[in-house]
């Protein structure tokens, strides 16, 4: 498909994406609904300030951006053959949850650094191919909602996770999809 008058762009497609999420999904997670991309915020720290007789009265000064929350969307599914003790057969994302919050220690992210290493949120291309990746540096659970149940419906459940996380790490692919990391955090 060519977009515009450019043979050679197409656009990136909302519908084009993976998400792998570490101890929920051994591999990609393909019960993912929606996912929103990695975005950060500058705050003016100077909001309002007037002074009088200055030329420029609001001159902004920024802070260091923050990284905001990102929301995951994923349809509830099970297997008939799911095993609750056994966690690697378990094809049962509301049990895996729960047992996460069992096993979690409050007060501490101590379960999270174990367990959830990576979140990886893939763009792909027309063919498959990833265009970009999005991988959460120190990701943690900060808020899952396990849907509604209604008798007048018939849409699947669904599973709101909300992640928070330190920083990212953004790797683009090129034309002949060798990876470049392009924001890369820092060991300190």
């Amino acid at each position: 498909m060519s977009f515009w008058t450019q043979q050679n762009l197409d656009p990136k497609m909302k519908h084009r994406f993976r998400v792998t999420i570490t101890d929920i999904s051994k591999e990609f997670a393909w019960y993912a609904k929606t996912v929103d991309k990695p975005s950060f915020k500058f705050s003016p720290q100077n909001e309002n300030e007037l002074y009088l007789g200055e030329v420029f009265p609001d001159t902004k000064i920024l802070t260091n951006p923050s990284w905001q929350n990102i929301n995951i969307t994923l349809v509830d599914v099970y297997s008939a053959e799911a095993d609750p003790e056994n966690s690697t057969t378990t094809i049962d994302l509301t049990t895996s949850l729960v047992k996460l919050l069992q096993e979690a220690k409050y007060g501490t992210n101590s379960y999270f650094e174990k367990n959830f290493k990576e979140v990886i949120i893939e763009q792909l291309d027309s063919n498959g191919k990833p265009l970009e990746l999005w991988t959460l540096v120190s990701p943690i659970l900060i808020d899952v909602n396990f849907g509604n149940l209604d008798y007048s419906s018939s849409e699947f459940i669904e599973i709101k996770l909300t992640w928070s996380y330190s920083t990212v790490k953004y790797t683009m692919y090129d034309s002949d999809k060798q990876s470049i990391d392009i924001l890369s955090p820092t060991k300190k």
